[in-house]
């Protein structure tokens, strides 16, 4: 439980496990930040620094590259034989992979970058890929094709189908603007200090 501080004081001495050692913590209305004041100087130079130089993250590059893949690729690898006609994706199931895709992007975007800025993310399982780029793109990359395989199985249930893209697209798309709102809070706090 964090000790309330008064509204006058502005740092406080505390145990930082970044740092390992006893540092000054901030004092932000009458609560201490969790972030020493060393670690959250580091990560606003981690962050200017990727502002004055902006590239596109390697998940968002990879999702990208991954539906434009599927979609080029997916027509051939799926070809028609003698006992079956239909198509193995409709073209609503296209669109709703895609959707994922895009909603996974997000989460995995909005995500590296809150982890960059030294937070630290509350899915246990995802913790340890999240910290960097390659491993960010693995465990995404491993979403989608969850998606996409799924999609294959199911191919006979098309309801079944629906309800995996929406549920995957809708759970994508709020940890994205959560993860968004969480981004837009620490850039508010920055901003003020």
């Amino acid at each position: 439980m964090a000790k309330h501080q008064t509204l006058l004081t502005q740092s406080i001495s505390k145990w930082c496990s970044k740092c390992s050692a006893f540092t000054q913590h901030r004092v932000d209305g009458g609560r201490v930040t969790r972030v020493c004041i060393p670690c959250q100087e580091k990560a606003e130079a981690a962050h200017q620094e990727r502002l004055a130089h902006p590239e596109k993250p390697a998940a968002v590059q990879a999702a990208l590259f991954a539906a434009v893949l599927f979609f080029l690729i997916s027509p051939l690898a799926h070809a028609q034989t003698a006992e079956t006609s239909a198509a193995t994706f409709s073209t609503s199931s296209k669109i709703e992979m895609s959707l994922a895709g895009a909603a996974i992007a997000g989460d995995a975007y909005t995500t590296r970058r809150f982890n960059d800025l030294g937070y630290r993310d509350r899915n246990f399982l995802a913790r340890p890929f999240v910290s960097s780029n390659a491993g960010t793109v693995a465990y995404f990359g491993a979403s989608f094709s969850g998606v996409v395989i799924g999609n294959r199985i199911l191919r006979n249930h098309p309801r079944l189908r629906h309800v995996l893209n929406w549920t995957v697209i809708g759970g994508e798309t709020f940890a994205t603007a959560h993860n968004a709102g969480f981004l837009s809070q620490v850039q508010r706090r920055s901003k003020r200090l």
